[in-house]
């Protein structure tokens, strides 16, 4: 069962299927599980609050990212996707703008 900001354990979050960012041992991230959807921003909750597109109760994360800080089982972040339209261009860092901008553009020819 999630903990209340809704964090998985390892069990949890491989029964979901959804794709899990993990840290491999040469210090790469790697997705596991599969890709996230290219067309969205990927946050979680407090990011997307904070960049003003509030994520709806009935909204479900898209992705985990494994967490080593935290200090109990529940390790797996989920990341939540926001399209383009959703998010406010002024909120973004200069990694999610150039994230964005690549969507809102597509892939180089």
């Amino acid at each position: 069962m999630p903990n209340a900001k809704g964090y998985l354990t390892k069990d949890e979050v491989l029964l979901t299927n959804k794709p899990v960012m993990v840290l491999e041992d040469d210090y790469e991230s790697k997705w596991r599980g599969g890709e996230p959807p290219k067309n969205v921003l990927l946050v979680t909750e407090d990011r997307a609050s904070q960049i003003g597109s509030p994520i709806a109760a009935n909204d479900r994360p898209l992705a985990y990212v494994y967490s080593s800080k935290a200090k109990h089982p529940h390790r797996y972040v989920p990341f939540y996707g926001l399209r383009p339209h959703q998010v406010d261009m002024r909120k973004l860092n200069e990694h999610e703008r150039r994230i964005v901008e690549g969507i809102l553009t597509g892939p180089p020819a």
